[in-house]
């Protein structure tokens, strides 16, 4: 049979072109051998901690980031946070339990409610940041409800505050580093905790400032000692690495990453990628991120505080981003093209490509 010279061209193209879409298929992963059973094993559960005094020594046994040089961010410093549709990460923080890592201040506390954490890290590079969290947990300490928590952080009740800190902050130097935190902090922590209960009445936000669950259920977790402000970087060589074999350790795997919006400042180095890989995680373990470059292009939520720079709001495995891994050069927007929404400004990302050759 004679086949025209135009009908063999037209047959190769597409051959090639059908080719070349194999190679970029997106493929579900394969299924991963949750991390959590390294610990059922004889010798890793030998090493478990049995009473409250070894949990603690374990816990404790983390190292702080020398930060020499931090990056450049739009503001100096982010004693309090702006994204408001936090609500949205609720169905699948609720219960979650297991260790808690998270960047930033006030939100964590929320999150860590939400899941009923075992333990928590507050990690972040900027010292305004860690000593916020200290505060807060230094008020929690002295308040039965969220009105007297609030109240430190109130203008008319300035002078107390103060007074609290010297008091229970004996050192010289360490009192100056917090009350230089709290005047930083004060008006920005206070207008945060006025727009909880903007939240709770246009999007039925629900955390400490009107549950006395689990404002007592942040409380019980500080009375243990089990919440840990501490500078460090996500991409730095010791704090998550540290955090990775304390949670082994623990034998409680790491259930929540939280990362706000700080991947839009990183390509994925290799410091993070094997201080993601390092952490004890299992098949639960989530990723909660926010993004505000694209996100008037991924879509946002409606009511976010800066409708200029609003946030696209998303979830993800963490055993789904250490496939992704995989992949030389990656960036957060790279990953997000193949999200999946399940509402405004709001995805999950459960899917990434396989690829027949490197890119």
């Amino acid at each position: 049979m004679k086949v025209s010279f135009r009908f063999y061209l037209l047959t190769l193209v597409g051959s090639l072109i059908l080719s070349c879409l194999s190679c970029y298929k997106i493929k579900e992963p394969p299924p991963l051998i949750p991390q959590v059973e390294q610990v059922e094993t004889g010798e890793k559960k030998s090493h478990c901690p049995t009473n409250e005094e070894e949990f603690l020594s374990i816990f404790s046994r983390v190292e702080a980031e020398n930060i020499v040089h931090k990056a450049q961010l739009t503001a100096p410093h982010y004693p309090a946070s702006n994204e408001r549709r936090i609500d949205l990460f609720y169905p699948y923080v609720k219960n979650l339990g297991g260790g808690y890592i998270g960047v930033g201040t006030d939100q964590n506390f929320t999150f860590i409610a939400w899941a009923r954490s075992d333990y928590a890290y507050l990690v972040d590079f900027d010292w305004m940041a860690v000593y916020v969290n200290r505060l807060h947990i230094l008020f929690f300490q002295e308040s039965p409800s969220f009105l007297e928590f609030r109240k430190f952080w109130t203008r008319a009740h300035k002078n107390q505050t103060l007074n609290l800190i010297k008091n229970k902050i004996p050192d010289p130097k360490e009192q100056e580093t917090y009350v230089k935190a709290y005047h930083y902090a004060q008006p920005h922590v206070n207008e945060r905790l006025s727009d909880l209960f903007f939240m709770t009445k246009n999007f039925g936000f629900s955390s400490f400032h009107n549950q006395q669950s689990d404002f007592d259920y942040i409380k019980s977790l500080i009375e243990k000692k089990r919440i840990h402000p501490m500078l460090g970087d996500i991409n730095g060589t010791k704090t998550l690495k540290s955090i990775g074999e304390a949670s082994k350790s623990l034998c409680i795997p790491i259930r929540i990453l939280y990362l706000s919006n700080a991947e839009e400042y990183y390509r994925y180095p290799q410091t993070f990628r094997e201080n993601v890989k390092s952490l004890f995680f299992d098949e639960q373990s989530i990723i909660l991120r926010t993004v505000t470059t694209g996100a008037k292009t991924l879509s946002f939520p409606d009511g976010e505080k800066y409708s200029e720079i609003p946030f696209h709001y998303n979830i993800q495995k963490i055993q789904n981003l250490v496939e992704w891994f995989q992949q030389e050069k990656l960036w957060i927007f790279t990953m997000l093209k193949y999200r999946k929404n399940l509402q405004k400004g709001f995805s999950i990302l459960e899917t990434y490509p396989y690829t027949s050759h490197s890119r």
